[in-house]
């Protein structure tokens, strides 16, 4: 699985290691990827729980189900929305503690990966 593109969803990892004398073991693990939609909601409920000035908490909280929409094939560009989602952070000043900026740009630039932006 070296080298492989995990897809969305749950996967099992399996793996045996053999020392130069032949000695070996085996384990394995489980990853879970999950994807843009599921991603965008945990962020949106970070948003709405978050101590956030109430009107960019509005903007930003509806700016998301506006890309989850569009990325369930509604209208909009999901890649433009993110970007735009981006900039509204980045432009909150003191709306916004930096950690909490930098935990929703952290999200936002996972999800921007997820989608292919």
């Amino acid at each position: 699985m070296a080298g492989s593109i995990i897809p969305i969803g749950t996967t099992t990892v399996s793996c045996t290691a053999t020392d130069s004398v032949g000695n070996s073991a085996q384990g394995g693990f489980t990853i879970t990827v999950r994807g843009a939609a599921d991603q965008l909601g945990t962020l949106q409920a970070y948003v709405q729980a978050e101590p956030i000035d109430a009107a960019l908490k509005k903007r930003l909280v509806s700016a998301i189900a506006d890309v989850v929409k569009a990325l369930d094939g509604g209208r909009g560009n999901p890649c433009a929305q993110l970007g735009d989602i981006v900039s509204t952070v980045e432009r909150a000043g003191k709306k916004l503690t930096a950690s909490q900026a930098q935990r929703i740009l952290t999200d936002l630039a996972r999800i921007r990966a997820v989608v292919g932006c």
